[in-house]
């Protein structure tokens, strides 16, 4: 059980265990092209923009929850935990639904690897990604009905790859008084485009148009928080500690194993024929 523990540990690490939705660019052409992008221009509104812009062309913009849990391969903690969903709500632990089971990563590199996301996890990705391998610092705006990310008063939508010129606040006072948001997004994404949400069973619960994202800007129910871990600061730790533990728990049983095996070697053959 140890070594097994190791083993699909290594695996995760050489393969990755997550199938990707087809015409998504690789993670690795991503982060590649986006280093190119830092290296040319540095941490300027134009690279913000790329960076927005090239996230959205890794990812596929749904939420498939039924197939949303951590692969073993990547995470055996996080994995397992979804067995104690029903648990965690049922003690009030939180509020939100399948919390493991359809997990948002605080972690870039498995929000990029899994290739999918609903718009709080490619805003968490981003942020992530921007502040840990470019030292940006970046917001979660929480919207009502959307979820975005502030850096550098520029508000980026990595859902859909697009950058509106203005901070949260100048971007609601546009929503509210001219529709100024609202209008980039219909002129921007034809009504033929579709965020899908799928529930844990994998049928269709939500099917909402691109261009109306736009509307979600105004005044009404806007929260901000102080990167990713203001948005989910427990799970942020959790996570965090859980990508240790993976490693350090099938070691430490390993270690112990082989102490116990040898002692008892020793026990028995020191012992009189």
């Amino acid at each position: 059980m140890q070594g097994g523990g190791l083993i699909i540990n290594v695996y995760g690490l050489i393969i990755s265990p997550y199938e990707r939705p087809k015409g998504a660019l690789p993670v690795q052409q991503v982060i590649q092209m986006m280093d190119r992008a830092y290296q040319k221009k540095g941490a300027t509104h134009s690279f913000l923009e790329k960076a927005t812009e090239l996230y959205a062309q890794g990812i596929d913009y749904q939420w498939p929850q039924h197939k949303a849990r951590v692969h073993p391969a990547d995470n055996w903690l996080l994995w397992a935990l979804a067995w104690a969903d029903p648990a965690f709500m049922k003690l009030d632990l939180t509020n939100v639904e399948n919390l493991f089971t359809a997990y948002e990563s605080l972690s870039w590199e498995r929000a990029l690897a899994r290739g999918y996301g609903i718009c709080s996890q490619n805003s968490l990705g981003l942020a992530d990604l921007l502040s840990s391998r470019y030292g940006i610092e970046a917001d979660i705006i929480g919207l009502d009905g959307h979820v975005v990310v502030e850096a550098q008063s520029l508000l980026l939508d990595p859902s859909v790859g697009l950058t509106i010129p203005m901070n949260l606040q100048e971007a609601e006072k546009h929503e509210d008084q001219s529709q100024k948001i609202s209008q980039l997004y219909n002129q921007t994404f034809p009504d033929k485009e579709y965020f899908l949400a799928y529930d844990i069973t994998g049928q269709l619960v939500t099917k909402k148009r691109l261009s109306e994202l736009g509307q979600t800007y105004d005044t009404a129910g806007n929260q901000r928080f102080d990167g990713v871990k203001g948005y989910r600061p427990k799970i942020y730790y959790l996570e965090r500690i859980s990508e240790w533990l993976k490693w350090a728990i099938p070691i430490t049983m390993l270690l112990v194993g082989l102490w116990v095996l040898l002692q008892t070697r020793r026990t028995f053959g020191g012992s009189p024929a």
